[in-house]
Order: structure tokens, then sequence, then C-alpha cells
């Protein structure tokens, strides 16, 4: 039998890198509204 031994993940660091990224999608979102409504 294998042990294996699980590295405990940081859920910090996992939620920090959700944060960002959900930041970084409502800025394309607003970019894209932007170009939507300079379009129009």
């Amino acid at each position: 039998m294998h042990q294996f031994q699980f590295r405990p993940i940081p859920i910090l660091r996992i939620v920090e890198i959700g944060w960002n990224w959900s930041e970084l999608g409502m800025e394309f979102v607003g970019i894209g509204w932007n170009w939507n409504w300079n379009w129009n």
C-alpha cells in the first residue's frame, strides 16, 4: 500500500487567486460594455 502525502492546500491563496480573476473578469466586462456603447 502506498501512503500518499497530501500537501495542505492553501485555501486563502486559492481565494486570493479567484478574487483576482473575478476582478480581471469584471474589468473585461467593463471594457466590453464601453466598446459596445461606443460602437452603437
